[in-house]
């Protein structure tokens, strides 16, 4: 595992609000159809999962790995698509067994979508880990600065230690990301909120636990002050991102 992180690398916490499925149902049904999709960019696991979603309605956290490594970084100034944040352009094949869009085993399904993506070569690989009511796509290996596939080491991954308290939305996005960057090789950052989770209160707590489950268990915690929202139990996920300062 490598822990020498370039000084500049920083992460991005991303939270959002889910609508409609949170996650695609098993059936009683067996898959009978296989579908090949083709995602290109910087970060073709990202798109392989908007797939899932848009398409299958499979939702899922999603955390990717650094890229450290000097070849696979390009120069931002001469890209007008700064969701690239530096990294190159790659190209995912995978393939969706379903049966008229509806599958069989989610699990199933991510495992098998990071087994493809893991198996294509890309620079990086994924592993798929619970984080309440929905599955995360965890980025643990990927090339160090010598280009070498090496294990790497989520921000979410380590023990934090928040005394519980009950705080706004905000808040609360901000004590969770300051306890993980005082465990974390890389600092952790609060990336924009929606508004109704920015100004929701939220019960956050944690003592020796993963950084994972501390966010899982704050966020079911979500109390909206809109009560026009009619946002399901666990009806948020988040995305972890990084950048370069």
């Amino acid at each position: 595992m490598f822990d020498n992180y370039p000084t500049h690398l920083i992460a991005f916490l991303m939270v959002g609000m889910l609508q409609g499925s949170l996650l695609a149902q098993n059936s009683t049904v067996q898959a009978n159809e296989k579908t090949t999709h083709t995602v290109r960019g910087p970060r073709p696991m990202e798109y392989a999962l908007n797939i899932l979603g848009d398409e299958y309605a499979l939702i899922a956290n999603y955390e990717e790995p650094p890229v450290v490594f000097a070849e696979d970084i390009i120069d931002q100034s001469v890209k007008k698509d700064r969701s690239a944040l530096g990294t190159q352009t790659r190209t995912f094949n995978f393939a969706v067994e379903h049966t008229h869009r509806q599958l069989s085993q989610g699990r199933a399904t991510l495992q098998s979508l990071a087994e493809q993506y893991n198996q294509a070569g890309l620079g990086d690989e994924f592993t798929v880990k619970p984080a309440g009511p929905l599955l995360t796509l965890v980025g643990n290996r990927a090339k160090d600065r010598y280009g070498v596939l090496s294990p790497v080491r989520s921000p979410l991954d380590g023990i934090v230690r928040i005394p519980e308290q009950r705080v706004d939305g905000a808040e609360f996005a901000r004590i969770f990301c300051e306890a993980v960057s005082k465990v974390s090789a890389i600092p952790l950052l609060p990336g924009v909120l929606p508004q109704p989770i920015a100004q929701s209160y939220a019960t956050i707590s944690g003592d020796g636990l993963e950084a994972r489950q501390v966010l899982v268990r704050a966020l079911s915690s979500l109390e909206w002050k809109d009560t026009r929202l009619k946002v399901p139990h666990g009806g948020t996920r988040w995305l972890v991102y990084y950048s370069v300062s």
